[in-house]
């Protein structure tokens, strides 16, 4: 079995990754070798050096494997405070690979772009289903392309099928609206996270596939157990984009808290089962006695996965997601478990008690972690917000880590005790601008007034932190291609995470006047701290 690593995780969490894993041969590049912290007694092999493969058979192994045999583990966010090894088998694997074949109509005409970080299982799907169905797969390297670049390279490569996540999937239809001349690409797949009836209607006017996508899974039943396959002119009948119907030889449920099927149209937990569950959590045999549980509608022996997600069917038996039943959230597409960025932060100095939340915010769903100092008499309540970011930046992926850090003097209670999370103050992104200092030159007022529009801010001035007012990847590749559409400045994307605060990205801007920049494969060197998509 195999388990992926992104090298952009902190160190902390890549090892505990190895560990528990028990990995016993890690295979990877000589640039990465540098940058990963090899446990004791692990032996690692390079590609990239020959020599290391001297003395190696040339010929493939014979290998016989068991449906029943362990394929990979790929780890989650965990409640307990560390990631989660979520185990598949091969048989599992094998079958959503040949029904996402059937439902998508892969041929050998197809060539599908691999955009997904390899920490995702549905980045797996998405070289195993091309290639058994003879099609062809182009590879994004490990930097985050800009829109206008990935419309150039689906041209070039003839790509057919693509996966987006949705908020990029909308910045590449603004671009082919812009342009006019949208690649022949004739299934693009959303998925991770909602899509909105106008994001939809945008899709399918700009990039005029032949089919849209919605894919909808946890890493517990194998990638998608449900997708939805629109055609054009077909609604979302619904606020958001429905997930779907069952993928191959699947089963599903819609249940109430005592196990009863719900009518359509109500809404209940959703319980997947059939050819398409895990093995269950690596070395955790309580936890996944608790996800995984007998199927009350199946044959003896038979399993079916608690999602935790609310859903409701539809008459036609397309399924609707309404939500979560637990403190589980989805944060731009990755599943996140509350209580481990709760668990982080508690092992910080000054920390007493803590609670996490997930908020709508202006640009999308934010973090933020409510605190209530062990010292009531914190002096600098902005350092200690810095800190906090910092420490947990060592340990957490970006995507974990809180937008917004709100202090309390005390949590609110409801009546018998417990967290009033109803109580929670909303955080004010305007709180955490720095005291306004309005832009003068006209350079400043413009690249200020795309800052705002894209952050969802009234103003932004020349000392607010990028970041820190609501910022991330996904956002920094909307301003980047917007400064160079709307002010001809081919200023790279790194300089977003290099300067941080307005007026240092305007000074930095300033040095780049259309075609002066790097040209793009250049720019796609900065690996960055960008959260895999």
């Amino acid at each position: 079995m195999y388990v992926p690593l992104d090298i952009e995780y902190p160190r902390d969490r890549l090892l505990y990754m190895m560990q528990d894993s028990r990995a016993q041969l890690l295979l990877t590049d000589s640039r990465a070798l540098q940058q990963l912290p090899i446990p004791a007694g692990l032996t690692s092999l390079a590609i990239d050096r020959t020599e290391e493969w001297a003395g190696f058979s040339d010929t493939a192994p014979d290998v016989k494997l068991d449906g029943d045999n362990l394929a990979y583990v790929i780890y989650t966010s965990g409640s307990t405070g560390m990631p989660k090894g979520v185990a598949v088998s091969h048989g599992p694997l094998v079958a959503h690979i040949i029904a996402t074949g059937e439902r998508y109509e892969t041929s050998p005409a197809d060539c599908e772009l691999h955009f997904m970080s390899f920490a995702f299982d549905g980045s797996h799907e998405g070289w195993m289903h091309p290639l058994i169905n003879g099609a062809s797969v182009l590879i994004r390297d490990d930097s985050l392309w800009l829109p206008e670049y990935t419309y150039e390279q689906m041209h070039r490569h003839n790509v057919t099928m693509a996966v987006f996540p949705p908020v990029y999937l909308q910045q590449l239809a603004e671009h082919a609206e812009r342009d006019g001349n949208p690649p022949k690409v004739r299934v693009y797949c959303f998925g991770g996270d909602a899509v909105a009836q106008a994001s939809y209607d945008l899709a399918w006017r700009a990039l005029k596939p032949t089919y849209l996508f919605n894919g909808y899974g946890p890493t517990e039943t194998v990638v998608t157990p449900l997708l939805w396959k629109a055609r054009k002119g077909d609604p979302c009948g619904a606020v958001y984009a429905p997930i779907g119907t069952l993928l191959g030889n699947r089963s599903g449920y819609v249940l109430d808290a005592q196990l009863n099927l719900q009518p359509v149209g109500v809404a209940g937990e959703l319980y997947l089962g059939g050819e398409g569950v895990a093995r269950g959590y690596l070395e955790r045999p309580a936890l996944t006695a608790e996800r995984f549980v007998p199927d009350p509608f199946g044959k003896p022996g038979s399993r079916v996965y608690r999602s935790g997600d609310l859903t409701r069917g539809r008459p036609d038996g397309v399924v609707d997601y309404l939500g979560r039943v637990d403190h589980q959230v989805k944060i731009r597409g990755f599943r996140i478990e509350l209580g481990e960025i709760e668990a982080r932060l508690r092992e910080q100095d000054n920390v007493g008690e803590t609670v996490v939340v997930a908020q709508e915010g202006p640009t999308g769903k934010q973090l933020v972690a409510y605190v209530v100092p062990a010292d009531a008499n914190l002096a600098d309540q902005a350092e200690f917000r810095d800190s906090l970011r910092r420490a947990l930046k060592t340990r957490l992926p970006d995507y974990m880590v809180p937008t917004h850090f709100m202090f309390l003097a005390q949590m609110p209670l409801t009546p018998n005790g417990k967290l009033d999370r109803k109580g929670l103050p909303e955080p004010d992104a305007s709180l955490l601008q720095q005291a306004y200092v309005a832009p003068e030159s006209e350079l400043e007022q413009q690249i200020a007034a795309i800052w705002a529009e894209v952050l969802r801010l009234p103003q932004v001035g020349l000392n607010d932190n990028f970041f820190e007012v609501g910022g991330h990847s996904l956002l920094a590749i909307q301003i980047t291609s917007r400064v160079q559409a709307e002010l001809g400045l081919e200023v790279p994307l790194v300089e977003v995470f290099q300067t941080e605060t307005l007026r240092a990205y305007v000074q930095a801007a300033a040095t780049f006047r259309a075609g002066s920049a790097e040209d793009f494969d250049d720019l796609r060197d900065f690996l960055s701290e960008l959260e895999a998509i």
